[in-house]
């Protein structure tokens, strides 16, 4: 069964960001650590959304330490909104702000909750210039109303349930930037709303109004000023205020170049002339929606000329009122209006004649990309026969539609009609991708990022939008080239995404030799990676089947931004020699093998902005390549592993070496293993000490350093910061040793003991829980070959570590398996449940936590 901790951070951080703060704070937070931690990740607080199951204490926590990364906030359905708001005036970098019904806590005029505080939002806009999104709805606010001078205000939407004056009409100055302006449901004169469409003429796109005058009377001058505004996309005017807008200001709204989407609600005065002029204009061919709602002037002839006129239409809405029973919409105009838009996605037809019923079915065969349709009808003489009678002819006819009648708020019945694109009866496989394939596209993008380059393929035979979605060229920034792609795949890739490719792995491939010449055309390439890889498929009988080093030199010179080259299990004939471009720009170099690859280049001494350098399992002729790269990059080497093969041996060099490297300052990670410390002393052990900001440390097989020098390093004030600690198979690692150590580091989560061949005393129980009490935030520790007491009392020392996550123990030599490790096994079972056990000949006892 798949485990939802399995997932990677990079996965479950896009998650965690779709959910509000009250579910990260109360739940998410709450299941683990590692959950805990990412719920905090600064990203997640970009957008934030306070409810009402989320306490004020966490609120004012949550905008007090992320106050200058909010960007987007959303207080939704809160009676202490007035609290919040005090310190939203803080967030110097918010852009969005949404009140949805929302009260204050104050007590005023008998009753517990009130409105909101006007001042309070009146001085977030005046004190946050870069406040782009105002949203108000469904909130009650004070008579003060809300003061709009001097913001620079993009989007201000304002809805109420209820006629409210929210808005300072002396003040209200909105220039040159608004390009969305909604207010339904507020009390506003016509010279405060003329003025500011007027100011934002020029910046206008959506206008959507269902205000109250307070003076009755015509809004002729509103229709005259929303007509200047030449680039307006959506318009949205309704209700009382619009009654008696007449046919001489309709005439105006003929001059919109741009129109995509037009809503009109309870225009009655307006006479079917004014509708047809309008849609006969030749901008009228680019309109997608178009709702008339209760307008007495829209009759037959009208949607004839919608139809006719506007072929692009994609969504169609017509409510007629019981006033306007002389001009009803008929079948036949219908028909005319569907066989013309041929695009046409969602049709509602509410309250039309009641032929309309009957010509549903001939309305969606000539509909061929129709997805959803809406039907009403109370004006005849029995609704409901009629609702039932054609319920029934459309579950026969229209079979690739899911049909409902659902009944409103007002006990009005409807007809629904919903596409079906998935069989009706589903496996559970493909109930499965049926969820799959409704999630967001950006989080679907996030998940095939994280799928090997050779299972794309196979994800874009899925359906249109995962084959759409698996050509993306984001997904081929990272190209992994495995043993399952064709040679012929691969080429073709590599031509067609050239200049996206930024990161190349060739991954087990014995065709490299073959591959490397087409890796030169991606002149965007930034990172190179060979793991595994043989050269020919011609040799491959052959043992010592080779990648060419002139062909990855000619690469490397090709490709000049390539600051990241890893070379894993990969054999080259003669070694590495003079394989680096010129001028070399490395910032990352990882070279591992397990067969002492030889390493020969002088230009690795050129080398100057190096920050990880790790080689493993490299021989080396000489070591002042290693001098001059610590030397060269003192100032930005971060990371640093060497377990190399130096010949000569010469002794003291080991020192020489540690000088150097206790010169770069900024190393966070050092590992000296195996070889590259045989020769080491106390003087150049000495060295690192120089090293402030060292998080892990790894120094193996050090014989010669004493237990006086390794605790005169820990003994430095600034040790305490070590998280990782490996001194294994070290001859002085004794316990007082290793008690000093656990004192000096409290932060440590990773230790690594080693004591295979050591003439030291072993390590016994009491000692290992005498770690736990000093170092409680360890999470792994690795033993080997520790002793009989320890193995006999593993249970025991495995629960005196509180957060332990991961743990392994090995005895080398292992004479018999079963004999050392069984009973051990079946004791940790036994008493520690919480953790998957593993054994194996080669790791050992391996536990990880549920």
């Amino acid at each position: 069964m798949f485990e939802f901790e399995e997932l990677p951070e990079e996965l479950t951080l896009k998650i965690f960001s779709y959910l509000p703060q009250s579910c990260l704070q109360n739940c998410i937070a709450n299941v683990c650590r590692k959950w805990k931690r990412i719920c905090k990740d600064n990203s997640l607080y970009h957008h934030v959304h306070f409810d009402s199951t989320l306490s004020l204490r966490k609120v004012l926590k949550i905008i007090t330490r992320y106050y200058a990364i909010v960007q987007k906030m959303m207080i939704s359905e809160r009676n202490d909104a007035d609290e919040i708001l005090r310190l939203v005036s803080f967030c110097e970098n918010l852009r969005h702000l949404i009140l949805h019904s929302c009260r204050s806590s104050t007590y005023t005029c008998g009753r517990i909750f009130s409105e909101l505080n006007a001042q309070l939002i009146s001085a977030i806009l005046e004190h946050n210039n870069r406040l782009e999104v105002l949203e108000i709805t469904s909130s009650a606010v004070q008579n003060g109303s809300i003061l709009l001078s001097g913001c620079n205000l993009e989007k201000l939407v304002i809805k109420s349930d209820y006629y409210y004056r929210m808005i300072e009409e002396s003040k209200c100055l909105l220039q040159n930037k608004l390009k969305i302006l909604n207010l339904q449901g507020l009390i506003i004169s016509r010279e405060t709303l003329r003025r500011v469409i007027i100011d934002n003429q020029k910046t206008l796109q959506t206008i959507k109004l269902d205000v109250w005058q307070p003076q009755l009377g015509s809004y002729n001058q509103i229709i005259e000023a929303i007509s200047r505004c030449s680039n307006l996309s959506k318009l949205l005017l309704r209700n009382v205020a619009f009654y008696f807008v007449s046919d001489d200001s309709f005439s105006h709204l003929t001059r919109f170049k741009k129109l995509s989407t037009i809503v009109f609600s309870k225009i009655e005065k307006v006479t079917p002339q004014a509708y047809i002029s309008l849609f006969k204009q030749p901008q009228s061919a680019f309109l997608e929606k178009v709702v008339l709602n209760a307008c007495d002037g829209v009759n037959g002839l009208v949607v004839k000329t919608i139809g006719e006129y506007c072929p692009a239409l994609r969504k169609f809405g017509i409510h007629q009122s019981k006033t306007a029973e002389l001009n009803l919409v008929k079948s036949d105009d219908l028909l005319f209006f569907v066989a013309k838009c041929t695009k046409l996605e969602f049709l509602d037809l509410c309250y039309t004649h009641q032929s309309i019923g009957k010509a549903i079915p001939k309305i969606i065969l000539l509909s061929p990309h129709l997805k959803k349709f809406k039907f009403c009808e109370y004006l005849s003489d029995d609704p409901e026969v009629l609702l039932i009678s054609l319920f029934n002819i459309l579950e026969r006819n229209a079979r690739n539609f899911s049909i409902n009648i659902e009944r409103n708020v007002n006990s009005d019945e409807y007809i629904f009609g919903t596409r079906i694109d998935l069989p009706e009866v589903y496996s559970t496989r493909s109930l499965v991708m049926a969820q799959l394939c409704q999630l967001p596209e950006e989080l679907l993008l996030a998940i095939f990022r994280l799928v090997p380059t050779s299972n794309l393929v196979n994800i874009s035979l899925v359906c249109k939008k995962w084959k759409r979605l698996a050509t993306d060229f984001t997904l081929f920034h990272r190209l992994i080239i495995d043993v399952k792609m064709k040679p012929e795949t691969v080429k073709k890739l590599l031509r067609k995404y050239t200049n996206d490719i930024q990161y190349i792995e060739i991954k087990n491939r014995i065709d490299t030799n073959e591959l490397l010449p087409h890796l030169t055309k991606c002149s965007y390439l930034r990172s190179l990676k060979l793991i595994s890889c043989q050269g020919q498929v011609r040799n491959i009988s052959n043992l010592n089947n080779t990648v060419n080093v002139q062909l990855l030199r000619h690469v490397l010179d090709k490709c000049p931004l390539i600051q990241s080259l890893e070379i894993r299990q990969t054999a080259f004939k003669n070694g590495m020699r003079n394989f680096c471009p010129t001028p070399a720009k490395f910032k990352k170099l990882r070279i591992k093998s397990e067969n002492n690859l030889e390493v020969v280049d002088r230009r690795l001494e050129e080398l100057t902005d190096l920050r990880d350098l790790r080689l493993q399992g490299v021989k080396l002729y000489d070591d002042r390549s290693l001098i001059h790269m610590c030397l060269n990059n003192e100032q930005t080497l971060t990371v640093l592993k060497l377990d190399v093969w130096k010949l000569p041996i010469d002794e003291g060099r080991e020192d020489q070496l540690m000088q150097f490297i206790g010169r770069c300052q900024q190393l966070t990670k050092l590992s000296l293993q195996n070889y590259s410390t045989h020769g080491l002393t106390d003087a150049g052990f000495a060295y690192l000490s120089n090293l402030r900001k060292l998080k892990s440390l790894t120094v193996t097989s050090a014989r010669k350093v004493s237990a006086r020098a390794i605790m005169r390093l820990f003994y430095e004030p600034h040790i305490h910061q070590l998280e990782k600690v490996n001194l294994g198979r070290c001859p002085e690692l004794h316990q007082l040793v290793l008690k000093f150590i656990a004192d000096r580091c409290p932060n440590m989560r990773k230790l690594y003991l080693d004591q295979f061949g050591l003439s030291c005393p072993c390590l016994g129980v009491v000692d290992l829980q005498y770690i736990a009490a000093k170092c409680p935030l360890l999470e792994h520790i690795e033993l080997n070959s520790m002793g009989s007491a320890v193995g006999d009392t593993l249970p025991t020392i495995l629960r005196s570590f509180p957060n332990l996550r991961s743990f392994k123990y090995f005895v080398r030599p292992l004479k018999d398996y079963f004999v050392e490790y069984d009973p051990v096994v079946r004791r940790i079972k036994q008493e520690l449940p919480r953790f998957y056990i593993s054994c194996s000949l080669k790791y050992g006892i391996v536990g990880h936590k549920k």
